[in-house]
């Protein structure tokens, strides 16, 4: 498209031959409004209108023809959400082998549904291993560096069994980049932590660091300098190294994929699920902010297959950190609801949920459903389920989550969702019926007790506050309607600390009378 720039001017006393090229400059560069033409090579006087009065002869135009480049920029594709997808994961025991990573294929093939995206694991035993070589660095034990070689091992053979060509070798060659980085990072910190140096040495590593291409890798390190000195690495040091089981997993089982033809992309979770500290080692999920990392990342990578990281996930500062127990099952919910999925399937090894514990009950079923309020309940009470804040994202939009077993094909699972209104044949409403029986091993009961303690406004607060104070779990309470005794439930390994700091908290309530006995 052409663009039309035009200067009309009245002079009354100056002719248009007396003005200058200077002129002309000038007032072409203050007085030009451009407009747009859709035929570059037409132009009529006729259409402009003069002032009433004037005469041609005092009127200038200044005139210049551009040609401008249209700036139409792509619409941003958005990832499109709802029915259309469904969401797996698959945890560490079913990618522990290289068969078994080939299992997860299919499974993932034969699902029909139209977008699919997985959430994977370390695999079986590596986040473990990782775990122990950040331990054995910063306990001055040389036989880190071995340990990583079997990790490199691991998964070197791994690929060999179900990669080949350029797939294995890109495969391999981020592997071996991966760990060079991982000796980089542990070496920095068998080094701080065994000699006594300042931060003036911890420069001169991190500057190596950066001329070795290892700059991405320096603000941790330096970030976690006072902690490592002191014995241990920072939390952000330690999620960031562990978290390399999951990229692994990641990669191995998207080359897999699209060895079939399957349109598929690897997703690293902590450049879209974001997440704020808690306290209490949990997080929150920043659903905001990981929305639009989601789809800043499918404008980038479009794609009807998704493979990503279980576990692992990012601060709003873009520090690595992890969704802390249960991380993967987090990380499906938390999928599952950004994209809307039609369900989220959590792959594990057993057939279902069961009614009981079938090491305590012989009789124990699987169940075939559960409400999301029973699940919640049955895992807080030591059934294994799922962890409560697994459902918390699904509930919200009412997203069913399937417990099947990926060792047993044939066993449909348990559905978790939200309860229907189901009669039996004589028309009996079967939503209220017990679905089962959990229990919680190794508590200790504590029992406070005395007269002095009813009507008194702040008691249970300073009982509890007590034991908040000495980091202990209350699993249940009981007070008794004439309020001088309150009953609780902590873990047994915690009992001794909690009955301690209740003595001397009411030490003299105990002596004066007021409170009669702390039992436990």
């Amino acid at each position: 498209m052409a663009s039309f720039s035009a200067a009309v001017a009245n002079f009354s006393s100056i002719s248009p031959t007396q003005l200058s090229l200077y002129h002309r400059h000038r007032l072409f560069q203050s007085q030009c409004r451009p407009f747009f033409l859709s035929r570059s090579s037409h132009f009529l006087l006729k259409d402009l209108t003069l002032p009433r009065g004037r005469k041609t002869t005092d009127t200038v135009i200044c005139a210049s023809f551009t040609d401008v480049t249209s700036n139409v920029s792509l619409e941003e594709k958005l990832p499109p959400k709802g029915e259309t997808w469904s969401v797996h994961k698959f945890g560490g025991t079913c990618v522990g082998t290289s068969q078994r990573i080939k299992n997860v294929a299919e499974i993932i093939l034969k699902d029909d549904s139209e977008r699919k995206l997985v959430i994977v694991s370390a695999m079986s035993k590596v986040t473990d291993m990782m775990y122990a070589l950040i331990q054995k660095a910063q306990s001055r034990d040389e036989s880190y560096i071995s340990s990583l070689d079997a990790v490199l091992e691991k998964h070197s053979a791994t690929a060999h069994d179900i990669l080949e060509g350029d797939s294995l070798a890109s495969f391999l060659s981020k592997l071996h980049n991966d760990i060079s980085n991982l000796k980089a990072m542990l070496r920095a910190i068998y080094i701080v932590v065994s000699m006594d140096i300042d931060k003036k040495v911890l420069n001169i590593i991190t500057a190596t660091m950066t001329i070795l291409a290892l700059s991405h890798l320096v603000k941790l390190v330096k970030e976690s300098y006072d902690d490592i000195r002191s014995g241990h690495a920072t939390e952000s040091f330690t999620d960031f190294v562990v978290g390399h089981g999951e990229l692994w997993s990641a990669q191995m089982l998207s080359l897999v994929i699209r060895k079939k033809g399957i349109d598929c992309k690897w997703m690293d979770t902590r450049d879209v699920i974001i997440v704020n500290p808690s306290g209490s080692n949990q997080v929150d999920p920043d659903y905001l902010e990981s929305e639009q990392r989601l789809e800043k990342w499918y404008s980038l990578n479009p794609c009807k297959v998704i493979i990503a990281t279980g576990f692992i996930a990012s601060t709003p500062q873009n520090i690595p950190t992890t969704l802390k127990r249960d991380g993967s099952d987090f990380s499906a919910a938390i999928m599952g609801a950004l994209f809307r999925a039609r369900q989220v399937t959590i792959w594990t090894d057993v057939d279902g949920v069961y009614s009981a514990d079938p090491r305590k009950v012989s009789e124990a079923v699987i169940l075939k459903t559960l409400s999301y309020q029973e699940a919640w309940e049955m895992s807080y009470f030591g059934a294994n389920v799922l962890h409560p804040r697994t459902i918390i994202p699904v509930m919200r939009y009412g997203i069913p989550i399937m417990i099947r077993n990926i060792f047993n094909l044939s066993a449909p699972g348990t559905k978790i969702c939200h309860p229907s209104v189901n009669d039996n044949e004589d028309g009996q409403n079967l939503q209220n019926y017990v679905k089962g029986f959990a229990t919680i091993d190794n508590l200790a009961l504590v029992n406070v007790e005395g007269t002095g303690m009813a009507g008194v406004p702040g008691t249970a607060s300073a009982i509890f506050g007590a034991v908040k104070d000495v980091g202990a779990n209350v699993i249940m309470i009981s007070q008794a309607s004439s309020e001088h005794s309150v009953c609780f439930a902590v873990p047994e390994k915690e009992v001794k600390a909690v009955a301690e700091a209740l003595q001397s908290r009411f030490r003299q309530a105990l002596d004066n009378g007021r409170l009669s006995q702390i039992l436990k």
